[in-house]
């Protein structure tokens, strides 16, 4: 059998379909019954298929908006690394300054 991406049958199909009475046939009763399981468990799936897209919807987009937000971060952080590297260590250059200042006043 080869491998489909749909169902034969939906809940509607097997809920409404009549089969014909012969002589020796299946107790009518039991057919019912178990087409009524049938269709609960077709029910059931159906439902689980729409949660599991929607799911599936939810984690695409939040794993976009992630992305997104990596990018970002990224360009920030390559930013920053490029003011680093063309001003050069800026808490250094700081305390260099202060001890400069320091020492200035220690003459004054």
């Amino acid at each position: 059998m080869a491998n489909k991406n749909y169902a034969n049958l939906n809940e509607k199909d097997v809920l409404e379909k009549q089969f014909t009475v012969e002589f020796k046939g299946y107790k009518v009763e039991e057919v019912d019954q178990f087409l009524d399981r049938i269709v609960e468990d077709y029910s059931y799936f159906e439902n689980e298929i729409v949660k599991k897209g929607n799911e599936l919807e939810k984690a695409l987009n939040d794993n976009a908006a992630l992305h997104e937000r990596l990018l970002k971060l990224e360009e920030s952080l390559s930013a920053a690394n490029e003011l680093l590297k063309k001003h050069g260590d800026f808490g250094g250059g700081n305390i260099a300054l202060i001890n400069r200042l320091n020492e200035l006043e220690k003459k004054l």
